[in-house]
């Protein structure tokens, strides 16, 4: 059965937006079939990413040489266009919070029974981002509600991985502030390395940042279409001591 809209979760959330190549329908395709009895049809949209080697300045002096991991950086600047892209045009679309997923996004048995006690969770507390999957938390955190008996909220000060994260309105404008339009992302990268490396310095040094322990939604295993190397799951990443900002 498809995933109630009347879900307490998707009252909070404006719509879903999934990125996906245009050169890879077959995932689409999977994804769809992965969230029919967790996301509302009615919210789930599907956004075209971003290949970084078609970005203006790809293979060009002085960022590249034709060094091996030249098509590694191309996916880096794919990631960080794709999510840049799908955050402008939720704002366009005047959306107050928007979940994104990267069509890689593996949902965990627990999601349907976690949605309720997730959306209490999110209405009683203060926050900009979630991340309902991860990997490397940086401390200090702290729990801030029981979900369940395996599952909690906590606060963090970041982490890494975009494969699955509410973003409110709030930080959503201040990151597009801060990333780089496609005339200034290899400067940019070669400064700040990924988006997800970004994020984790970043966000919760502005903003409350929270996430679900163990993670809700995971990675498949799969060789990454922007970045052009095997993705390993992000597994059941849960919040343990990790090295703060200033280690």
């Amino acid at each position: 059965m498809p995933a109630p809209a009347s879900n307490p979760l998707w009252s909070l959330i404006d719509s879903v937006f999934v990125i996906n190549l245009d050169q890879r329908p077959d995932r689409w395709t999977q994804f769809q079939a992965a969230a029919r009895d967790h996301i509302p049809a009615e919210k789930l949209q599907r956004f075209s990413a971003c290949l970084g080697r078609e970005l203006p300045g790809f293979g060009q002096r002085p960022w590249f040489r034709g060094g091996k991991r030249d098509r590694t950086w191309a996916g880096r600047a794919g990631c960080l266009q794709s999510h840049r892209r799908s955050l402008l045009q939720a704002r366009a679309n005047g959306w107050r919070t928007t979940l994104l997923l990267e069509d890689d996004a593996a949902f965990a048995p627990d999601f349907a029974s976690i949605a309720d006690p997730l959306a209490a969770a999110l209405h009683d507390h203060d926050w900009q981002v979630c991340y309902l999957g991860f990997t490397e938390p940086w401390s200090p955190g702290r729990q801030l509600a029981k979900l369940n008996d395996q599952f909690a909220l906590h606060q963090i000060h970041g982490c890494t991985t975009t494969h699955a994260y509410l973003v409110r309105e709030t930080a959503r404008d201040w990151i597009l502030a801060q990333l780089p339009d496609e005339a200034n992302v290899w400067s940019w990268l070669a400064t700040h390395r990924a988006i997800d490396r970004w994020y984790q310095r970043q966000l919760g040094l502005h903003f409350p940042v929270v996430c679900v322990s163990p993670s809700l939604v995971n990675q498949n295993d799969s060789a990454s279409d922007i970045v052009p190397a095997a993705t390993t799951a992000a597994g059941r990443a849960a919040i343990a001591p990790a090295s703060g900002p200033g280690a």
